[in-house]
């Protein structure tokens, strides 16, 4: 049986190199991963890690989609936590609209950086990963249109409009996250959400070792 497999990039820098450097070989890995047959490549978020070149995950995905013309292009994943659904729903609505059927939407709870840090990205307003599952939802009602009635946002149509909407992965990466993950899944009815030809999932985020001859830290290769 074949197991399709995909890239999970944390665009290191290596000692001596650039932050643009490692920005650009993540660029250069992904059109070898597509060469090569992976079926995903996605792009971690991390923030105030000097060893760590992107916390833009979102940006670097177009970057990286416009290298690449077949592979799944992704993030793993956006930290949720931090921002609107709607601001993350459009802009991957966006994304799916430059790229249709090549985005998908990870995200997570992981802090990606230390409180302070936190505090700053969120305004000073950082509540944790506490309001997740609500967020969750939220995004899911933004890139469907499914907001329930008497949601306090459910007149508010994210743009731009698309008869497609990226996958969405909830990622669990510790004996904590992935039960939560899983739960916060099932409340948001994730894995009903979508059509039989597109469905929802939440998966464990799996890593392993990429291929040998590619062996930077920060970068892995996991099952999908």
């Amino acid at each position: 049986m074949r197991v399709p497999l995909g890239v999970l990039d944390q665009s290191p820098v290596i000692s001596g190199h650039s932050p643009a450097r490692a920005i650009a070989e993540t660029v250069s890995l992904a059109r070898l991963a597509e060469e090569l047959g992976y079926s995903r490549y996605w792009l971690a978020e991390h923030h105030a890690i000097a060893a760590l070149a992107d916390p833009s995950p979102e940006i670097l995905v177009a970057r990286v989609a416009s290298a690449t013309s077949r592979i799944r292009v992704g993030t793993g994943g956006v930290l949720l936590p931090y921002y609107s659904p709607l601001k993350i729903a459009e802009q991957f609505r966006m994304l799916e609209a430059l790229f249709p059927g090549r985005i998908d939407l990870g995200i997570g709870r992981a802090p990606g950086g230390d409180p302070r840090t936190a505090l700053a990205l969120a305004d000073g307003e950082y509540q944790g990963a506490e309001h997740m599952p609500q967020q969750v939802q939220d995004l899911i009602g933004f890139l469907d249109r499914s907001l329930p009635a008497g949601h306090p946002y459910v007149k508010v149509r994210a743009q731009p409009a698309g008869d497609t909407s990226p996958e969405i992965w909830l990622l669990g990466s510790s004996d904590y996250g992935s039960p939560r993950s899983s739960a916060c899944a099932s409340r948001s009815r994730i894995s009903s959400a979508r059509s039989e030809a597109r469905p929802w999932r939440a998966p464990t985020a799996i890593s392993t070792s990429l291929r040998s001859a590619s062996r930077d830290p920060g970068r892995s290769c996991a099952c999908s």
